[in-house]
């Protein structure tokens, strides 16, 4: 996997006992562009409660001119207080809600799934992120991190 600095890390405390169903970031600045992470500690858009779902979403879209479009590649990774990883997302993103993908890239020996966001499709992400078990097991009740790598790519005509 692509390692480089996180573009943008994201503390949740006590995120096992939030009431809110998601919890949005600050926006962040990366690659030129705004973006932030929604995250959904308790399961995502579809109903899934038996997972930890995370978006990173395009910020103040309406400001942006017509036709605007970013390619990114991007994973994430879960830490808990320690710092100890307890998953990471595949850069070979599951099958979207809507297929929008464009191709992959070979990023530092790696194939990598590269995605278009733009005014149609303004996010992207994992509503199965990893098991809820999984982050209660290894020490992620009380904060979890969220570390988010961005790779930005040249758009070329579509």
């Amino acid at each position: 996997m692509w390692n480089q600095k996180p573009s943008f890390r994201f503390e949740i405390d006590n995120y096992s006992e939030k009431p809110s169903i998601q919890i949005q970031s600050k926006t962040f600045v990366a690659g030129g562009c705004e973006w932030y992470l929604n995250a959904f500690p308790k399961g995502g858009y579809l109903a899934v409660h038996d997972h930890f779902s995370l978006f990173l979403q395009v910020a103040n879209r309406t400001m942006l001119p017509t036709g605007w479009k970013r390619k990114v590649s991007f994973y994430f990774t879960l830490l808990n207080q320690s710092d100890k990883e307890l998953f990471r997302s595949n850069t070979m993103f599951e099958e979207p809600l809507e297929t929008k993908t464009l191709g992959c890239s070979n990023i530092c020996g790696e194939i990598v799934r590269c995605q278009v966001l733009d005014v149609k499709g303004p996010s992207w992400g994992f509503e199965k992120l990893c098991p809820l078990s999984k982050l209660q097991e290894n020490g992620g009740r009380r904060r979890l991190w969220i570390s988010t790598v961005l790779r930005f790519l040249l758009l070329r005509s579509l």
